[in-house]
Parts: structure tokens; sequence; C-alpha cells
């Protein structure tokens, strides 16, 4: 039986579930007794709302979520300007990958792990062979609107305490880049704030012989 059952927890609309520290959708139904004590709970789930479990954890059809602290955060659909970033980011870094036979490579959204069983999809994560393909080097958030306060917050915390060298944060309305570096006491600090105003490009500090114009990255974008 399943124990330590909060049904009345809200998000964006929805109820969610939280069992054993684990969270799913059950969307407005309100009468939910029977599938909270249900054994069959992931199944019953399925059925009925389209959920299911994948390695121990609830994911919903269709539905983008983070576990972030142990609480579950759905994601909105972004907005075509963040996806326009997001690509041209992914394919400046693999271009120059590529290029120079790098053993590394930008994926978007790939699935961030941690010990503790909180999961993250950063919007752009660079991974390198000879550093570790389960951590990557960089992580890059697009500000959004429902994301901005979590991305300079709990996410940078997160980010930080497994030790990812260099976070970057893309506001694309006013096209600046804000590039935070690890320090000895793991935290970030703020290395540079970038934009086309004052600069035409720069390097990564984990990638210093790639060099970044602000031109692609806000291509078709501002």
């Amino acid at each position: 039986m399943f124990q330590n059952i909060n049904k009345n927890k809200k998000f964006s609309g929805y109820n969610l579930i939280y069992v054993n520290g684990k969270a799913g959708r059950a969307g407005m139904d309100k009468n939910v007794e029977d599938i909270m004590l249900n054994s069959n709970f992931a199944d019953v789930l399925k059925s009925r709302y389209g959920t299911e479990m994948i390695g121990g954890e609830l994911i919903t059809d269709g539905r983008k979520e983070e576990r972030i602290n142990g609480r579950i955060y759905y994601m909105a659909t972004p907005c075509d300007e963040h996806k326009d970033v997001q690509a041209n980011v992914s394919a400046i870094f693999n271009s120059y990958f590529r290029q120079n036979k790098k053993r590394c490579v930008a994926r978007g959204e790939a699935l961030l792990r941690f010990d503790d069983g909180d999961y993250m999809l950063p919007d752009v994560g660079v991974y390198c062979y000879n550093n570790s393909m389960t951590v990557p080097i960089i992580v890059i958030e697009i500000l959004s609107y429902s994301t901005r306060k979590r991305d300079m917050t709990e996410k940078m915390d997160r980010y930080a305490s497994i030790g990812i060298k260099e976070y970057w944060i893309i506001t694309w309305e006013i096209a600046t880049i804000d590039v935070y570096l690890l320090g000895e006491d793991s935290k970030y600090s703020l290395h540079e704030s970038y934009n086309s105003d004052t600069v035409q490009d720069f390097s990564p500090a984990s990638v210093p012989g790639l060099s970044i114009k602000l031109d692609d990255v806000f291509y078709f974008v501002v």
C-alpha cells in the first residue's frame, strides 16, 4: 500500500499526486482515492490518464517535467524565439566540435539526473568524453517567463552542486548572455555579461578555442 499520500497540491490547473516523494498528474478529477489506494497505481494512472512509471519516476504523456529539490514542475511549451536560440547555440557548438574532431557534443534538453532523485532538462548541455558524459561541462538556460526565477535560483544551485563548471543564462529579448563560472566555494559568480552592443564575439571558458558570435546566437531572433 502506498503511504505519505498528498493529493491536494495544485500546479498549473492540475492536481499533483505525491506518493512516497514521487509525483504524478491526475488531471482535475477530484475523486482519486480509488487510484491512490490501488496497489496497481502506475497501471491505473496509465490507463486513465496516460501516465506510466519509467525508471522509478512517473512520466506524463506529452508533458515535459523537471524534479527540483523534490518538487515536480511541468514545463510550458517554449516560444519560437526560445527554440531558435536553443537550436542556434547547439549548432554553433556542434559545428566546432565536428570541424575540430572534438569528442564533445551539445545536446538540447538531455535528461540530467541527480543522486537524490531530482532530474532536469537543461535547454542545452555541452558534454565531453574526456570529462563526463553524465555531467556536462556547460549548461545553458534560455530564460522564459515561467522559468525565469527557477533558472536564476534553484536550478543554478543544483547545477553548482554537481560541479558543472560553466552556466549560461540567455535572455533573448535583449540579446544578452550572462556567463557564470563555478568558484572554489562551489558557487557560481558572474564572469561576464555579453551583449551585441558591447561585444561581437567571445570564447567560453570551458571551450577556449571556440569563438561565438552573438549575431549567430540570436540569428533570426532579434
